[in-house]
């Protein structure tokens, strides 16, 4: 018995949306591309350590005041909500460097500088790889349970 329910609880989990455990007490966003992407730029670039990669909550985004591109990434990500936009990491042919932006509707845009769109091919930009808004949600948030430390 005890068994089965460990069963139904784990696939509950793994079958919900990335906020169906929510105690952190994130909401479903749905802003228009500008009101979003306005709100994301309007916070300040945070470098980490060149090789410590930690991609943020939205609410330690709020909270920290801002983040590197990952976290801008995540955080406009969660602001549009659900639907067409998608998580791309780029690399820079050459360079051991990627670069965290959004395809929305066809174009990339570069969540840290209002109205930049991005035209990763003939930038030598090469696809690294791609997450739909569930699959990153539930990775920067852990399933709607990552809170801000402290």
């Amino acid at each position: 018995m005890k068994y089965l329910v460990v069963a139904i609880i784990l696939a509950c989990l793994v079958s919900c949306s990335p906020f169906g455990f929510n105690p952190a007490g994130y909401e479903k966003m749905d802003k228009n591309l500008y009101t979003a992407w306005d709100k994301t730029s309007s916070h300040k670039y945070i470098a980490e350590g060149k090789y410590s990669q930690y991609w943020k909550s939205p609410k330690q985004f709020e909270a920290d005041g801002g983040g590197d591109c990952e976290d801008f990434t995540g955080y406009l990500m969660y602001q549009l909500g659900e639907g067409e936009a998608v998580i791309v990491t780029c690399q820079d042919d050459g360079k051991e460097s990627c670069h965290c932006i959004i395809r929305y509707r066809g174009q990339y845009l570069e969540p840290q500088r209002l109205g930049e769109y991005l035209p990763i091919e003939s930038l030598g930009w090469k696809i690294y790889e791609v997450y739909s808004w569930d699959a990153y949600m539930a990775k920067i948030t852990d399933f709607g349970t990552r809170r801000i430390p402290g």
